[in-house]
């Protein structure tokens, strides 16, 4: 030791070995720093990758009462949109999960479920079936900022909550294409019956105004409640009224029990009904000679694209209206992930949702504007079992 600390000492009387060992510190620091630093920016990736949660989406649909089949019809075009949107429950490398609720149709029940996936699921948006459900949740999404999208008829769902969005047609809407039977049909005398529901009663406000535009006679008119079955009484009371159309506007159990009733008691007038009369229950119970000429107005859901997605995530159940506009609900959701910078939270969702002017689907595009996905309307009418357009 003490050698080498002598011949260190008659070394640094020379100046090129100064020179070599401050060179050689040098080189030490700096490559202690790189070390040093690749450390920490390995660290950061890894607690980044390690940190980042899924992205949660909240799907409250109708998995069981009454409105059940709805429910399903909007699984399906779900089902097809997750596949098509987040294969392998991902959007462009980032998790998505997928966390459903049943709200049974019943608002205190949504309610409860919403609670859920926004205080404990943390979800980052959510998808609502049936305007009951969504208007009852609707307030407390907007407190919370959780955009909403909702496949509601019901007319105040956007205008009262700036961070909803519509993914089915206003009531006015379906009005307005259901008045334009009123002159074809040479209508004058106007019989309608509905039931409490935030749908029905917003398209049944939305009849009275094209009736009064048309200038036509509303000669019965009458609201009852969804527990009510007394159909006869109120057949009886419509035919005193002798009118030229009847609009059955009820829940998705009565319109078919309702519009048999008619038929049974000799109450053959033409009838129009809201979207539920085009579900498969309808003709379940009305069978094909009392639901001949039914008609209705509903989105078109005959695109081929929507079959083959069906098909690509192995459903077997043909499309549907529901399943179409669930399909653009969640595709529109999906498709802001992907455009809205890490990390994604309720309030930068938000702000992509808020940007968006257009949906892209398989075959085409369709417009969001005003907050509101724009469909296009057909009227159909029942013919042999089957619904054709006019």
């Amino acid at each position: 030791m003490y050698l080498t600390l002598a011949f260190h000492q008659k070394l640094s009387g020379f100046p090129k070995f100064q020179m070599c060992l401050a060179s050689f510190q040098r080189m030490t620091y700096r490559l202690i720093a790189l070390t040093f630093i690749t450390s920490l920016c390995l660290a950061d990736i890894s607690i980044s990758n390690a940190e980042e949660p899924p992205i949660s989406i909240g799907i409250l649909a109708t998995l069981t009462g009454d409105s059940a089949a709805a429910g399903a019809n909007c699984g399906d075009g779900l089902d097809a949109a997750r596949a098509l949107y987040a294969p392998g429950d991902k959007v462009d490398n980032r998790k998505v999960r997928f966390i459903y609720a049943d709200s049974k149709g019943q608002p205190a029940v949504a309610v409860s479920e919403f609670q859920r996936l926004a205080s404990i699921e943390k979800v980052s948006a959510i998808v609502s079936q049936r305007s009951q459900s969504t208007m009852a949740i609707s307030p407390l999404a907007l407190s919370m900022g959780i955009p909403l999208m909702g496949i509601a008829g019901q007319s105040d769902l956007i205008r009262k909550n700036p961070h909803a969005f519509r993914s089915w047609p206003p009531a006015e809407t379906e009005a307005k294409k259901l008045a334009e039977l009123f002159p074809r049909w040479k209508v004058e005398r106007v019989a309608m019956v509905s039931v409490e529901d935030e749908y029905t009663l917003s398209l049944r406000d939305s009849l009275r105004e094209a009736l009064r535009r048309y200038g036509k006679k509303l000669v019965f008119d009458v609201t009852i409640l969804p527990s009510d079955n007394e159909y006869a009484t109120i057949a009886a009371q419509i035919k005193q009224t002798n009118p030229d159309l009847i609009v059955c506007n009820l829940a998705i159990p009565q319109n078919g029990a309702f519009v048999k009733k008619l038929r049974e008691m000799g109450i053959h007038t033409r009838i129009m009904g809201n979207f539920w009369i085009s579900l498969p229950d309808f003709l379940n119970t009305t069978g094909r000679e009392a639901a001949e000429d039914v008609a209705v107005a509903i989105v078109d859901d005959s695109a081929p694209w929507l079959r083959r997605a069906y098909t690509q995530a192995h459903i077997n159940a043909a499309p549907s209206v529901l399943g179409y506009t669930c399909f653009v609900a969640l595709a529109a959701i999906l498709q802001a992930i992907e455009r809205t910078p890490v990390p994604v939270d309720r309030h930068s969702l938000l702000e992509t949702l808020l940007k968006t002017e257009q949906i892209q689907l398989p075959d085409q595009a369709i417009a969001l504007r005003g907050r509101e996905v724009i469909f296009p309307l057909l009227l159909k009418r029942y013919h042999g079992g089957v619904m054709v357009p006019f």
